[in-house]
């Protein structure tokens, strides 16, 4: 009798799924009896014989087809369809359960029931504001001006290495130097040495 029901099953299945067209019919079958059998020591095997796999095979040569099969793509991707189906499909008892426990005022569960089904009906709003500060630092030029304070304190050579590094040192030495001589360059056009000429024509 259980044989059957695949059978009336692929007879009424109408329209295939794109998953369900991947497969063979002996391979929906298979992923029929996997998911609704009892998940018991030798299932799997049982599945693949009610599908009509293996139907002379022995248990170990059966074993090793199943493992196979369930290595492949479309076997594994219509595990997860079905899986899918058959979960929304227990939608009604999964909310007869529901109902039973928010009628029950002495459920300690009542309260998380309710708020599941408002959450459903009009799912909490949250809102996260996102505040993104961009700050440019120039750190040569501030390494170069804490080299410069050391400098006028006269502080020694091992110091300055200790601290900015003894490999950065003669850069920012450089970038100082380069710094000082910027500041000691003057204007190519001095306007105060020039006088304005009236025109006495």
């Amino acid at each position: 009798m259980t044989s059957a029901i695949p059978k009336q099953i692929a007879e009424l299945e109408g329209p295939l799924s794109a998953a369900e067209a991947a497969c063979s019919a002996r391979e929906r079958r298979f992923v029929y009896w996997l998911l609704n059998l009892p998940p018991k020591k030798g299932f799997r095997v049982r599945a693949a014989r009610l599908s009509g796999f293996g139907e002379s095979s022995t248990p170990h040569v059966l074993n090793s087809l199943v493992q196979a099969l369930l290595g492949q793509q479309r076997i594994i991707d219509l595990i997860v369809e079905v899986t899918r189906k058959q979960i929304r499909s227990s939608a009604p008892e999964a909310l007869a359960a529901v109902r039973e426990i928010i009628a029950d005022p002495t459920h300690r569960d009542r309260l998380k029931a309710a708020q599941t089904i408002l959450e459903r009906i009009e799912p909490t709003m949250q809102r996260i504001d996102v505040s993104v500060k961009h700050e440019v630092v120039d750190r040569d030029g501030e390494a170069v001006a804490y080299l410069r304070k050391l400098k006028s304190l006269n502080v020694s050579r091992e110091k300055l290495e200790e601290e900015l590094g003894y490999s950065d040192l003669p850069r920012y030495e450089r970038l100082l130097e380069l710094e000082d001589a910027k500041r000691a360059i003057k204007p190519m056009i001095d306007v105060s040495d020039y006088s304005v000429v009236e025109n006495r024509s």
